[in-house]
């Protein structure tokens, strides 16, 4: 039985970030294009853990090399409505919060504005860098998952 929900999937990815989706076959790591987001949307019958980190650590790879907030989205294809889920390293969920400014317990509008003009005086790129933090041999770690991805087709 053929799969057909996984454009949409990655339509409602990018639509999340305010982007547009790569088509399928432009070659792309990302899903979709987003100034601020590496994003990977995946709409699987089921998996794993480790796959998931797996695809977690490459966008934040991604990440860093391109100052882009990581980001998986992952929908399971289950043949009825399943909840669509968001996944960000820990460091990306802190730096999201700074950026929105979740971090004051008592933030008003105003607060939310000044916050915003400040942070648009930054380099983004080089505040995601210094958020996020390699883990030790991720690199060669997703090397490794991308070329054996690329050898079963699936990218």
């Amino acid at each position: 039985m053929s799969r057909t929900g996984w454009k949409q999937v990655e339509r409602g990815a990018a639509a999340l970030v305010g982007a547009r989706r790569h088509w399928a076959n432009s070659g792309e790591r990302v899903d979709a294009d987003s100034p601020l987001f590496a994003q990977q949307a995946k709409n699987p019958k089921e998996m794993s853990l480790a796959e998931l980190e797996r695809l977690v650590e490459e966008m934040t790879l991604l990440g860093i090399d391109s100052g882009r907030i990581p980001m998986v989205v992952v929908k399971r294809s289950a043949g009825r409505p399943t909840p669509v889920l968001v996944v960000l390293p820990a460091e990306a969920w802190r730096l999201v919060r700074l950026l929105a400014g979740l971090d004051k317990p008592d933030l008003t509008a105003a607060d939310g504005e000044a916050i915003a003009a400040r942070y648009a005086k930054l380099s983004f790129g080089g505040l995601v860098r210094d958020c996020l933090h390699e883990l030790p041999g991720a690199r060669r770690r997703v090397a490794a998952y991308v070329e054996k991805s690329k050898r079963r087709g699936e990218r």
